[in-house]
């Protein structure tokens, strides 16, 4: 369990990372211009940082508190996090046209979030899958 909750805290501590360098530098953040943005709906950098800000930095460290907390109701903040991570990293890679190594990496955190966050669920049997009706 301690595995999973520091996956959700490195997950949301580097996307705050990559938020905090598009907060200093929001016209080349990492050195990144906006022409990476041409073939996307998106002018500058808001709208994605914004996603990423709340379900990436605010759902990965929310996810790792209840992970410490012993809540029942991890499994599906896991998952959330997990399948919002591979979504965001799918439409990323279709903005800019490419793939690069580290979409490749968080696709693979990003699944092990969701493969844990299940396995949590059907272990856990949280509500509404433990009623006995």
């Amino acid at each position: 369990m301690d595995l999973f909750k520091w996956l959700h805290y490195f997950i949301g501590f580097s996307s705050f990372s990559g938020l905090a360098f598009t907060y200093i530098k929001p016209d080349n953040p990492l050195s990144i211009n906006a022409v990476e943005l041409s073939k996307s709906p998106f002018s500058t950098y808001l709208i994605p940082i914004l996603f990423v800000a709340i379900f990436m930095v605010i759902g990965n460290f929310f996810t790792g508190y209840l992970i410490s907390k012993h809540k029942t109701t991890l499994g599906y903040f896991g998952l959330l996090s997990g399948l919002s991570l591979l979504g965001w990293i799918v439409f990323h890679c279709y903005l800019i046209q490419e793939v690069y190594l580290v979409h490749i990496l968080y696709s693979i955190l990003g699944s092990f979030q969701a493969i844990f966050a299940l396995w949590l669920i059907t272990i856990l049997k949280p509500f509404p899958f433990n009623s006995k009706s």
